[in-house]
């Protein structure tokens, strides 16, 4: 409802041409100027919804407007409690067992380095969570 109110009133070819997604990325600025440079800059650019999240971020904080993490409490200690209750299972446990010993010396070494990879991401997000 709030894109087609911009559509109305954003005489602007830029925000025309945008599809709804990026108008709807577009839609925390707010203020019809930033949405107008917005609009340009990112059909010039022809960035992609990444890309244009990430500049609308960054606009936000430029023009002092709160940037909402989009990684809620609930659904981030769901995510690590889900992963962590299906590594620890019996079945898992018992089925790493049996391939563990069965796999190739690459296979194994691309998981040990993944595994690693994981403990390192794991260890950062702890230490940020102490500060």
């Amino acid at each position: 409802m709030r894109i087609a109110a911009y559509d109305k009133r954003l005489q602007s070819d830029s925000w025309k041409l945008l599809e709804v997604g990026r108008k709807e990325l577009l839609l925390p600025l707010r203020d019809e100027k930033l949405l107008r440079e917005a609009a340009e800059h990112v059909e010039d650019s022809t960035l992609g919804l990444a890309a244009t999240r990430e500049y609308i971020n960054n606009l936000r904080s430029e023009n002092g407007l709160k940037v909402t993490p989009r990684v809620m409490v609930v659904g981030l200690t769901k995510a690590i409690s889900g992963v962590r209750g299906r590594l620890t299972s019996k079945a898992f446990l018992r089925r790493f067992g049996e391939i563990r010993e069965s796999m190739e010396p690459a296979a194994k070494e691309t998981l040990k380095a993944d595994i690693r990879a994981l403990e390192e991401a794991l260890a950062a997000r702890r230490k940020k969570l102490d500060e």
